[in-house]
């Protein structure tokens, strides 16, 4: 996948004496640049600012010549909003310098990922706070007495989320004590152009799925949970999007578990640039247990034509409780296992009657306990409840109660209604 958290760049270098070695390295593009020295120090120099007052001003203190800029009393330069859609791995560095700075006179790093509407926490280049008076903090030695930066020029890595970078480089109090910076570079790699797939849930909140993917979690969606065997199942909603600058075709999608982990509700074809398909993974175990599939999407991506990620779920087990009278049954009933519902209702005609359990489970039912409304024990059956159909008689007045099974698995219960 070619995206903001990956660089696929490699450069093969040869060597003296006729042998040839293959080394992966990674290509770095000048994005924005300012030197100060318009245009004389071979860089961009496409990096426009805007100083806050006259305190800001071009000086011949520098690193690489002829000019730095310097800050004095309390002032800012801002730097343009940079856009680094197109790129990944970028880092800003900038380098700095004091001279004769004492006590309080600091130099910070602002960014913004917003355009200047929120700052991230300030950076601090030169920390006054820290030393005597007059300190002096040379082109490529930090101030390394505490409280700034360790490393001259500074070099910040911009996370590979981020769309658009600023900056804002502040001087504080350094009236008559001079700040500096020189040379600043926004650099990354070029993500380059092409289809390019990328695949999230559908939740609502789409969390990405990475190619190779083989760790099931509920919040990618792709851990289905548990599910009755037999009887119930779980569908699961994916995206595909298109990320790239070109086409993106999607030639199919499947699953190496169709009958448990099947895939539908998708038309194969074109996703132009900046649009996406939906498609439905549904979990439904045939028999209880831990259950994987691998899904696997191709397509005409350059490096990811076949796109694999992992799913999971877990098949567990039931029963079923079929209420009838002496005569007919009135009605069937699923128990969840865990946690215990005591919402869902059925009514038995008649009094007394026969309460029919049908077991399609393999977990062995031990005991199964009639409760009055009030919690009190009316009757329980602890033999003969691993035939196919338990018949127990109920004789009891009409009213509600609540019916108890413990299994090995854990305790199900449900409420009836006896009239």
């Amino acid at each position: 996948m070619i995206e903001k958290t990956t660089l696929f760049y490699k450069t093969r270098i040869f060597l003296i004496a006729f042998l040839f070695f293959t080394v992966g390295s990674y290509s770095q593009t000048e994005i924005a640049s300012q030197s100060f020295d318009s245009n004389a120090s071979g860089y961009l120099d496409n990096l426009n600012y805007t100083v806050s007052n006259a305190n800001v001003q071009l000086d011949t203190y520098n690193e690489t010549g002829p000019n730095s800029l310097r800050f004095g009393a309390d002032s800012n330069a801002l730097f343009d909003n940079v856009n680094i859609t197109a790129y990944n791995s970028v880092t800003l560095t900038i380098s700095f310098a004091s001279l004769n700075a004492n006590n309080g006179k600091n130099l910070l790093l602002d960014i913004s990922y917003d355009n200047g509407s929120n700052w991230e926490p300030e950076i601090k280049l030169i920390d006054g706070l820290n030393g005597g008076g007059g300190q002096d903090w040379n082109w490529g030695t930090p101030d390394n007495d505490g409280g700034a930066v360790s490393t001259n020029p500074y070099v910040l890595s911009i996370p590979n989320i981020q769309n658009q970078v600023r900056v804002r480089v502040r001087g504080i109090g350094a009236l008559n004590r001079y700040l500096y910076i020189d040379t600043i570079i926004i650099q990354g790699t070029l993500i380059a152009s092409g289809p390019e797939i990328n695949v999230t849930d559908n939740d609502g909140t789409p969390t990405n799925i990475l190619d190779g993917d083989n760790t099931p979690t509920v919040a990618k969606s792709t851990d289905f949970g548990d599910v009755f065997y037999n009887s119930g199942n779980n569908p699961n909603s994916f995206i595909i999007e298109n990320n790239g600058t070109e086409n993106l075709t999607v030639t199919s999608i499947s699953s190496d578990n169709p009958t448990e982990f099947a895939v539908t509700g998708t038309t194969f074809g074109v996703i132009t640039p900046g649009n996406s398909i939906t498609f439905t993974i549904t979990f439904d175990p045939t028999t209880i247990g831990t259950k994987t599939a691998v899904i696997t999407i191709l397509s005409n991506d350059v490096d990811e034509a076949t796109y694999t990620f992992q799913v999971e779920g877990v098949g567990v087990d039931y029963c079923t409780i079929n209420f009838t009278t002496n005569v007919e049954p009135i009605t069937n009933v699923t128990f969840n296992p865990s946690p215990i519902n005591n919402t869902t209702s059925a009514t038995i005609d008649g009094s007394p009657a026969l309460e029919d359990f049908k077991t399609i489970s393999t977990t062995d039912i031990e005991s199964i306990v009639l409760y009055n409304s009030l919690g009190q024990l009316v009757n329980s059956w602890k033999r003969n409840l691993k035939e196919r159909f338990i018949s127990l008689p109920v004789k009891t007045a009409t009213g509600v109660y609540f019916v108890q099974i413990n299994t090995a698995n854990g305790v199900i219960s449900k409420k009836i209604l006896i009239q």
